[in-house]
């Protein structure tokens, strides 16, 4: 459930407080137009930390969201960087979630409890179904999704090719899974075509409950990590 967030900033006002935090020099007025415009951007950043629910806790990543809206957004606009772009703008709304983006990817990365696995889900299906919101003992199994898997607005082109290698990757470490246990992977996290199913929905095709099927999926995640590791230099 999100947090009360207060209300949306609208974009004339966003302009001139952009304007403002540019032209003053005084840090107490820029402290304050900072908050101004971290508030008022509060459910955009709740919007761009959703992507990642599955892969760390949601409150940490709202709290990453509204820190990198004020370094890699505010703070890099007040020093004239990519000011020819127009807060009141669709352009600078694209800027600002490629920058949080690019910040919440980084911040799954350094937790270091994620397998990379590339977006895949829905490619033959037709539309995608979103990828299901887990907790308790779903929740560690999830926690390997990266978050190239969850759907996004602006999917980044320069990293097309880096995904189709992690896919090919990792379709192949899946397919060295027993046959069951490569089923319980694929349907859970949408892969092969398949749109993300529950934990129940998947123990009602193999035929088990959804307890059994939590187990098979983290024991495959296991094996799947280790498929992905960093092979360690000989010494």
């Amino acid at each position: 459930m999100a947090p009360r967030l207060a209300p949306a900033m609208g974009k004339d006002r966003r302009k001139e407080a952009f304007v403002e935090y540019q032209a003053t020099s005084d840090p107490t007025r820029r402290e304050e137009l900072e908050t101004e415009l971290v508030l008022g951007h509060q459910q955009f950043c709740w919007r761009e930390a959703r992507r990642y629910r599955l892969l760390a806790d949601m409150e940490e990543l709202f709290a990453e969201a509204q820190a990198a809206f004020v370094i890699g957004v505010v703070r890099r606009y007040g020093r004239g960087v990519d000011a020819e772009l127009r807060p009141d703008t669709d352009a600078w709304l694209h800027f600002a979630e490629l920058v949080l983006k690019r910040e919440l990817r980084a911040y799954v990365r350094r937790s270091g409890t994620f397998l990379a696995v590339p977006r895949t889900s829905g490619t033959l299906g037709g539309k995608a179904k979103a990828a299901p919101a887990v907790g308790g003992s779903e929740g560690t199994a999830a926690a390997v999704l990266a978050s190239d898997l969850l759907p996004t607005s602006t999917p980044d082109p320069y990293e097309e090719s880096e995904r189709a290698s992690e896919a090919e990757a990792l379709n192949r470490a899946v397919a060295t899974l027993p046959e069951r246990t490569a089923t319980v992977v694929r349907m859970r996290f949408g892969l092969a075509g398949m749109a993300p199913h529950e934990l129940a929905e998947i123990g009602v095709v193999i035929g088990v409950s959804k307890q059994r099927v939590a187990l098979i999926l983290e024991q495959a995640l296991v094996t799947l990590r280790q498929a992905f590791a960093p092979t360690k230099a000989a010494a």
